[in-house]
Order: C-alpha cells, then sequence, then structure tokens
C-alpha cells in the first residue's frame, strides 16, 4: 500500500469519526473494507452488500472495469454534474450495478460485507 493510499483511508477513517460519529475502531473497519471494495471495483465483477437509507440490505454486484458490462463502457452522461470521483473522502462512492445496468452509490458507514475479492 502506498503513502498515499494510507492518506487516502486514514482521511476517510476522520471523515467516518467526525461526520458520522462512527466509533475509531468501526471506522477503520468501514474505511478498509471501503478501499478493498473500490480496489477491486476497478479491476472486475464484485459482490458486496450494503444498508440502503430505507433500511433494507442491498446485495449488489459491481464493477468499476471497462469491458465486463456493454453497458457501462457505452454510457454517456447526458449533461449535468459531472461524474462523481470515487477519490474523495466524503464517504459516498459509486459503481456501475451489473443488475440495473446504472450507476448506483453507497455510503462508506453503511458496507456490511464484500461476498468475493477480485
Amino acid at each position: 500500500m502506498s503513502k498515499l493510499q494510507w492518506r487516502w483511508v486514514m482521511l476517510l477513517v476522520q471523515s467516518l469519526m467526525n461526520k458520522e460519529e462512527l466509533p475509531r475502531q468501526e471506522a477503520m473497519k468501514k474505511a478498509w473494507l471501503t478501499f478493498k471494495l473500490l480496489e477491486s471495483l476497478g479491476k472486475g465483477v464484485v459482490e458486496f452488500s450494503y444498508k440502503k437509507q430505507d433500511g433494507t440490505t442491498r446485495q449488489a454486484r459491481g464493477t468499476l472495469h471497462r469491458g465486463v458490462s456493454e453497458s457501462f463502457d457505452n454510457y454517456k452522461r447526458k449533461g449535468g454534474k459531472s461524474p462523481r470521483d470515487n477519490s474523495n473522502t466524503d464517504g459516498i462512492y459509486v459503481y456501475w450495478d451489473l443488475d440495473k445496468n446504472g450507476f448506483r452509490s453507497f455510503h462508506a458507514q453503511d458496507l456490511i460485507q464484500l461476498n468475493n475479492n477480485n
């Protein structure tokens, strides 16, 4: 892990502790899980779960890797805001949902588990 990646994880830990009022141990766990998930999404298909805002659990299958989904590869942004940058540490991250054929987002504090590590 590079110093830059370590810094990103620690900034997310601070954000989760300050904004979401998570205890340090829980914030560290969520930050590492988020880091692993984003890294895996960039390499291929990942199955993971998170708690949605309505309280239900979402079993997701997603990617951020070109060549996995034709819909993702051919996605064209329609005006409006720029695509979200997953390098932020505000705790909200996007992925391409392979079952819904669209972008979805999750909050780092709501991430439950990675079901596989690609």
